[in-house]
């Protein structure tokens, strides 16, 4: 941090944002664990007053889940 950011106001705050998938790709025998898919491993981010933060995805990101966990005060 810098005395400039220590001056503004946190707006959001994410630590260690993590959101994983269980994969099932059809190649395992039923008893084998799924694999997982990590979208988002370990994020760490701060928004102060003034900044703007723009979220970025597919036209098809509409039907996939939403940055819902960024959304959970």
């Amino acid at each position: 941090m810098n005395a400039v950011t220590e001056q503004r106001k946190v707006l959001l705050e994410i630590a260690d944002l993590k959101v994983h998938f269980d994969i099932k790709d059809g190649k395992q025998w039923f008893w084998q664990p799924s694999k997982t898919l990590k979208a988002v491993d370990g994020v760490t981010l701060r928004l102060y007053e003034g900044e703007t933060l723009g979220v970025v995805g597919s036209r098809a990101a509409a039907n996939r889940p939403s940055p819902a966990p960024l959304l959970v005060w």
